[in-house]
């Protein structure tokens, strides 16, 4: 009898644990539809107050895309901007591209760095370049393998400014998602994304999105633009963000005319490169914004565990209550996960990840965690200081 007693009261502590992990990931999932219900809403009315702006981009791409990015950006329907390209050491091909477009465009502006720049991150140096070579207040940072999804692009930006906005904020769409390898990429951004977006309208400035930023250039110039992380390859605009934004003085773009697309896919070694430097910086965001969003892996893991616990436990017992209720803790998460994804694909402009979800969560999951022991046993070697490249 008391056996009996001790399994029953070992099954309700198990699905008491269960529940409370459910309920914690419903939160998460209901935090990342902010930006989904806010897409929904009607747009606010776009201001008259424009402002010339300063768009400045560090080439680091084949010509081909640099050529496609810069088309699109230089025939942008707005009343006075330039675009400033800062290319690393002299590379024929991307040169060709900016010389040719400089004629063609009078608002093109372009110089390149040295190659031998061995002691600071390239990306900081040309950001750095580019800022102060701007001849207007506002600039705007875009990678070059990203591209307006129209010629109102910048017009859409500014329509999210206010009298405070020194900071907008805006979101990447990767619109490729066929093999396996590329739905991987395009859910690990997709949920970078919906992080990101709900994060910033909670008020909660992790970090800033570098696919496209924009900011004052007072503001840089006021704070000593990066020199507080210097020594690290990147994440210079994210820490940039992190250590300025405030709900105060930041907006974010969430119209499908503001957001950027990624013109060519990342090749798999391509994306776990930058996969990698992006969670080599983890550590210097500070606050609990960034401790509760790691929370969401932890809280994770244990769900699983415990699904799995309930069934192996209730089949092992004979308590088939037990093992339903794990299998209907598992089903009722993804289903309120797959809805919010499948609102997120028309938003997104991505197809077919949604109903991937179970693979592509346990791939993430053990993606992270692969990370995680590569950099703890790896102390002696540097990952974020540039001596060389």
């Amino acid at each position: 009898m008391g056996e009996i007693f001790v399994s029953y009261q070992s099954d309700f502590i198990l699905a008491g644990i269960t529940i409370t992990l459910f309920f914690i990931l419903i939160a998460y999932r209901y935090r990342y539809m902010q930006p989904i219900r806010y897409k929904e809403a009607p747009m606010k009315e776009p201001l008259t107050d424009k402002e010339p702006i300063s768009v400045i981009l560090y080439v680091s791409t084949s010509a081909d895309i640099l050529e496609k990015s810069l088309s699109a950006l230089l025939t942008q329907n707005y009343y006075q901007y330039e675009v400033i390209a800062i290319n690393y050491g002299k590379n024929n091909d991307t040169e060709d591209v900016l010389k040719r477009l400089s004629l063609k465009y009078s608002h093109l502006y372009y110089t390149y760095i040295p190659q031998g720049a061995r002691y600071l991150s390239k990306r900081k140096l040309a950001f750095t370049m580019g800022i102060k070579a701007a001849h207007y207040e506002r600039v705007l940072f875009i990678e070059p393998n990203c591209s307006p999804t129209s010629d109102e692009w910048l017009n859409e930006i500014l329509k999210y400014k206010n009298n405070n906005s020194t900071i907008l904020l805006g979101n990447a769409i990767y619109p490729f998602s066929k093999g396996l390898s590329q739905k991987i990429i395009a859910y690990e951004i997709m949920t970078d994304s919906l992080q990101y977006l709900s994060q910033v309208m909670s008020g909660s400035f992790i970090r800033g999105y570098g696919e496209y930023i924009s900011y004052k250039k007072d503001l840089f110039m006021a704070k000593q633009g990066y020199k507080n992380h210097l020594n690290l390859k990147c994440g210079e605009n994210d820490l940039f963000i992190h250590e300025n934004a405030t709900s105060k003085n930041s907006n974010v773009c969430l119209s499908q005319n503001s957001m950027t697309t990624y013109i060519e896919p990342f090749s798999h070694k391509e994306w776990i490169k930058k996969r990698f430097e992006k969670n080599t910086i983890l550590h210097y965001f500070k606050g609990p914004g960034m401790f509760i969003a790691n929370l969401e892996y932890l809280f994770y893991t244990l769900f699983v565990l415990c699904v799995i616990g309930c069934i192996v436990k209730g089949v092992i017992s004979h308590n088939w209550i037990l093992v339903l209720f794990g299998g209907v803790s598992y089903t009722g998460l993804y289903s309120l996960k797959f809805i919010l994804y499948k609102k997120a694909e028309a938003m997104l402009n991505v197809i077919d990840i949604a109903k991937w979800l179970p693979i592509l969560d346990i791939i993430r999951l053990y993606d992270f965690i692969k990370d995680k022991f590569i950099l703890v046993f790896n102390k002696k070697k540097s990952y974020t200081c540039v001596i060389k490249d």
